[in-house]
């Protein structure tokens, strides 16, 4: 029967449909829905779609809340017919109906290419119905933005461009959003980053807030590059500028992401012996009770060798953080190259892609690690729950907040235990290396490292039998940190 469709669409945050009714406690039926999009004539197209074992075929025509409809419930073979001709990409979603306080709603979750974007639509009788509709408060946390007059939202375009558009916030309008407290973990400017804001308008502002937090860094080690807690957060923010040019690398062009993430490797990279000597000599007030008196006159000896190392290392920390090429990443960060045809997808979708990537990767290498793996398979998963840490921090905005600190308390459990286990081992290695020195003759100081390699050695094990129970808390919350980004 011919006639209008007056429709109102609300873009919703990504979510479980499903979960969140039933949280509300609101009853509901679920349907697979599959369309697809005959060329359009004249400004009319034709939809054929199936629901669940249903079949439909609906000519529309027109634009925005209020629009021409025709729809006849039609076969399979009808259905099936036309496929061979249909334009774009066939649409594949989850529609969930339900009634609230006297109104239907039908909230869509789609699948495939656009999985991750969820509409909420309310159809009416009149007009006036639709002008004054008010959409209740309990799909506040859900709600993004009204998109009924925004075409790029409709189903016929999707198929068409089989891309989620993006709200297209201006840069500088999102810079503008941003909450200018800075924490004591010295975080640069926080930017209040939504979830359909484009991903390469989103990037360019966590890059330009990690270069923020480099320089603060920079500015607290100039003058100052004996001091451990300084080089610390300088190197934290070295590793947050990479890790985030490793997990978006694909939206940048191969040559300038290679240059900018080997220029903070090697930063990074000139501060570590700095930090591994910082960190042995943090550990001495907890070895000294450990070692009988025998060995306390080495252990004397050892702090001072390292305390001479610190110091001539503290000099070259000093020349790194004024270094040209320190200043010339902190530029380059500010005004990243990216590729105009990988950034228009909303950053939301991004990260759950990004996420999910991040998570598999972490099973992988965690559930091969054995007791007797290698310090650097341990380093390298080490690693890899602190880029996937940094990426969480980054866009916290996009979670609720309960489940963002449920997972970064975990985050941060397991990080703290790789952490210990990587000091162990770096100071096992460094230890080696000190009592293999031809110029240090001490036999004092020898028999002290001796017993304090087998000290840190039990230590060690104890971390790796640690990790097996930890990591299986892990892999029991897997569900719940694939659906960080999305709303439940």
């Amino acid at each position: 029967m011919k006639g209008f469709e007056i429709e109102r669409k609300y873009l919703l945050r990504p979510c479980l449909p499903g979960h969140t009714l039933r949280r509300l406690g609101v009853p509901y039926r679920k349907y697979f829905i599959q369309q697809y999009y005959l060329p359009e004539r004249n400004g009319e197209y034709v939809r054929y779609r199936r629901r669940d074992d249903r079949y439909f075929k609906t000519i529309k025509s027109g634009e925005g809340m209020v629009r021409s409809e025709e729809e006849f419930e039609v076969d399979r073979a009808l259905f099936e017919k036309y496929l061979d001709e249909h334009t774009g990409a066939v649409i594949e979603k989850e529609r969930f109906l339900f009634e609230y306080q006297g109104v239907t709603y039908e909230m869509d979750r789609f699948t495939g290419k656009l999985a991750g974007l969820c509409y909420l639509e309310i159809e009416f009788d009149t007009v006036p119905s639709a002008e004054s509709f008010v959409l209740p408060h309990i799909f506040s946390s859900l709600l993004l933005a009204e998109v009924t007059g925004d075409r790029r939202f409709n189903n016929a375009s999707l198929s068409r461009n089989s891309v989620i558009p993006s709200l297209d916030t201006r840069l500088e309008v999102l810079v503008k959003k941003l909450s200018r407290t800075i924490t004591p973990e010295l975080s640069g400017l926080q930017y209040a980053v939504e979830p359909f804001e484009s991903s390469g308008v989103a990037i360019r502002a966590l890059l330009q807030d990690a270069a923020a937090h480099l320089a603060r860094s920079r500015e607290r080690l100039t003058g100052n590059g004996a001091d451990p807690e300084a080089l610390h957060h300088f190197r934290v923010a070295i590793r947050r500028c990479r890790s985030l040019l490793t997990l978006f690398r694909g939206f940048f062009p191969p040559m300038w992401y290679q240059l900018h993430h080997r220029n903070l490797s090697y930063l990074l990279d000139q501060s570590n012996t700095k930090r591994d000597i910082d960190v042995l000599l943090e550990k001495f007030p907890l070895y000294a009770p450990l070692l009988p008196k025998k060995f306390q006159e080495g252990l004397e000896v050892l702090r001072e060798i390292l305390l001479q190392r610190e110091r001539l290392l503290a000099t070259h920390i000093e020349s790194l953080v004024q270094s040209e090429l320190l200043l010339y990443e902190e530029a380059s960060l500010e005004r990243p190259k990216l590729l105009d045809s990988e950034s228009a997808q909303p950053v939301v979708i991004t990260a759950i892609a990004v996420l999910n990537v991040q998570i598999e990767k972490i099973i992988e290498r965690g559930e091969r690690l054995r007791h007797d793996s290698s310090a650097a398979a341990y380093h390298k998963l080490r690693i890899r729950f602190k880029r996937m840490r940094y990426f969480i921090e980054a866009l916290k905005a996009l979670v609720e907040e309960k489940r963002y600190r449920e997972v970064e308390r975990k985050m941060k459990k397991m990080q703290l235990l790789l952490g210990e286990l990587h000091d162990c081992q770096v100071q096992r290695s460094l230890l080696a290396d000190l009592s293999a020195d031809p110029s240090i003759e001490s036999k004092a100081l020898r028999r002290t490292v001796e017993v304090l390699l087998e000290l840190i050695g039990k230590q060690e094990r104890r971390y790796t039998k640690r990790f097996k129970r930890k990591f299986k808390k892990i892999l029991a919350c897997e569900k719940t940190f694939r659906h960080l980004f999305e709303a439940v």
